[in-house]
């Protein structure tokens, strides 16, 4: 996926508006890194986000996953541990649909998330400050769908 980026051709000379952080970046990006975050942003061509996400929340830990999904980890790993953290509440939700790591959580919820216990998923999430967003049918979905919230701050 990377390599397709780099045959795009991205400029980096302006960045999106998403690119403009308020706060002091703990260390300076470097262009590859600007472009792993314009591209797992992007929803043209594809949504990076949803692939990306779709391989670190399947059961699957064999090499043909390292392989495919790593590089790109790597790098969007990479990147977002130098952007400025921000401390607020939060929120983000989640269609279950059948995603074997969120259906076990919704479905035994009052054990996986009993007070005091800790869980784990494997993937990249965006938070809202916005109730507004966090309770669209686009991320929390339709009443019927089961979805969960999860809240940080």
């Amino acid at each position: 996926v990377l390599r397709y980026m780099r045959n795009q051709a991205v400029s980096i000379k302006k960045r999106p508006a998403f690119m403009t952080l308020s706060g002091t970046l703990r260390a300076p990006l470097t262009d590859d890194e600007v472009q792993v975050l314009i591209m797992y942003k992007s929803e043209s061509p594809f949504p990076v986000y949803k692939w990306l996400n779709a391989w670190l929340t399947q059961d699957r830990r064999d090499p043909e996953v390292v392989d495919k999904v790593g590089p790109l980890f790597t790098h969007l790993y990479r990147a977002q541990e130098k952007l400025p953290q921000v401390k607020k509440q939060a929120a983000r939700a989640v269609i279950v649909h059948d995603i074997s790591a969120l259906r076990s959580t919704f479905d035994n919820y009052k054990q996986r998330l009993a007070p005091g216990s800790e869980l784990n998923f494997w993937g990249f999430s965006s938070f809202s400050t916005d109730d507004n967003v966090i309770n669209s049918e686009v991320f929390s979905g339709k009443p019927h769908e089961d979805a969960i919230i999860f809240q940080c701050g």
